[in-house]
Order: C-alpha cells, then structure tokens, then sequence
C-alpha cells in the first residue's frame, strides 16, 4: 500500500510544477544589429599594360611605372597604357569619384609649362568602368568625374590609363601624378 501511494504522489509532482511555471514571470532580449553603409577597396592589380607597370604598394595602393617614357631619340614622349583592377565591396548606394592631383604628368618641381619647344607636362586619359557605367576623361579636363550607383555592389572597377606618344620633347626629370579613386558611401 505504501508503494501505491508513493508511485501516485509522484505522478501528481509534474501537474503542480506546472502550474507554478506559469506563474513565472516572462522576459525577453532584443538582439539588434546595424550595418552601416561602407565601401571597402582590396589590394588592386594590373590586368593588362603596354609600356607600363603595376606595383602594389600597400594594401589600396599602387604604383604604375611607364617603362620608357620618351624615346632616346628624339625626347618624345612613348605611348604607354595600362588597366588595373580594384576589387570592391559597397553595401549601400554610393559613388566612385576620380581625379588626378597634377591634371596630367608634371615634371617635379615644374609649373607645368613649357620651355621653349620643350614640354614639362603630358596629359592622359583616364577611363573607368564600375557598375554598369564607363566613364573616359582627359586627365586635364579638370576637376573630379562622378560614378553614381542607386544599390550595393561588390566586385571590380576597372581604371585605365592611356598616355599618347608623341607631342613636344619632354624636359629630363622625374614625371608624376596621382589619381585618386575614392568611394563614398550613402547614408
């Protein structure tokens, strides 16, 4: 009789339990997260070049090298081209701007001028392809081109660079410019 009286208080346990677990006060947590808009640019590489090399400097840098810029012969100026790949992830509609810090090849510690028959500035064009859209400016054109794109993106912008040959002798030294590729992220 005892075990019979054991065996049913325990199957009364359960019913009681629960009846205490619903008075139980509830709580939740909240998880949240936000991402921000961001564009982030990888190490870029050269996918092609003619008279000219890609160097990476860092990891969103680079150097491009024309091999032989004038021709020993006559002081003018080779043709040279190169396309480098930039690998980029934008998550929120954004914008690619270029522009070039000289406007064009400028002989360091020059104006950019001429001497006499001789030049100590050689433009170039710029082209760029990102999203569907291209774009092809004169370095010289002044000021920065735009790249507009409504959605995220990931994947390559292409830059191209084309130095014509020929023109004016070029003044010996040491020739430069920088362009800027920069992506803004909308918020």
């Amino acid at each position: 009789m005892i075990r019979q009286t054991v065996f049913a208080l325990a199957l009364a346990l359960p019913s009681a339990a629960m009846a205490q677990i619903d008075n139980i006060p509830e709580q939740r947590l909240e998880v949240l997260g936000e991402a921000l808009p961001a564009c982030v640019i990888r190490t870029p590489s050269a996918t092609s070049g003619n008279n000219a090399t890609f160097t990476p400097v860092s990891g969103t840098t680079g150097e491009i090298q024309i091999v032989e810029f004038v021709n020993p012969s006559n002081a003018q100026p080779r043709a040279a081209s190169i396309n480098v790949a930039l690998p980029v992830i934008c998550n929120s509609p954004h914008q690619l701007v270029l522009r070039s810090t000289n406007g064009g090849l400028r002989r360091e510690g020059s104006s950019g001028g001429n001497q006499g028959p001789f030049a100590e500035f050689k433009p170039y064009t710029i082209a760029a392809d990102w999203a569907g859209n291209s774009l092809n400016v004169a370095s010289d054109a002044g000021g920065a081109v735009t790249i507009s794109s409504p959605f995220a993106r990931a994947g390559d912008v292409s830059v191209s660079i084309d130095v014509q040959g020929g023109g004016a002798p070029l003044v010996a030294g040491t020739y430069s410019d920088e362009i800027v590729v920069e992506f803004t992220a909308a918020y």
